[in-house]
C-alpha cells in the first residue's frame, strides 16, 4: 500500500497524505465492496454492494473533513445547556 490512499466514484477522489486509521478502514471496506460488487452475478447484490461502498466512500470523506477542520481549528463547539 502507497503512502498516499485514495478511493474513486463516479468521478470523486479522496486522496490523503498520512490518512487516519478510520479513514484507512474505511477505503478499505469501500474496495472490498467494489470489488464484490464486480463479482457478484446477482444485479440486486452487485447494487447493494455498490451502495456500501458508496456510504464508506462518504463516511471516508466525512471522517478527513472532521480531521482537517480540527487540524486547521475550524472545528466548531456545541453548547450544552444546564437545565
Amino acid at each position: 500500500m502507497c503512502s498516499r490512499l485514495c478511493a474513486e466514484q463516479q468521478g470523486t477522489v479522496i486522496m490523503l497524505e498520512n490518512p487516519s486509521e478510520k479513514v484507512r478502514n474505511c477505503l478499505r471496506h469501500a474496495e472490498q465492496c467494489g470489488h464484490r460488487a464486480k463479482i457478484e452475478p446477482d444485479p440486486n447484490l452487485a447494487r447493494d454492494y455498490l451502495d456500501m461502498e458508496r456510504r464508506w466512500l462518504s463516511l471516508a470523506r466525512s471522517y478527513a473533513a472532521t480531521s482537517a477542520a480540527i487540524k486547521s481549528g475550524q472545528a466548531g463547539t456545541a453548547r450544552v445547556r444546564g437545565d
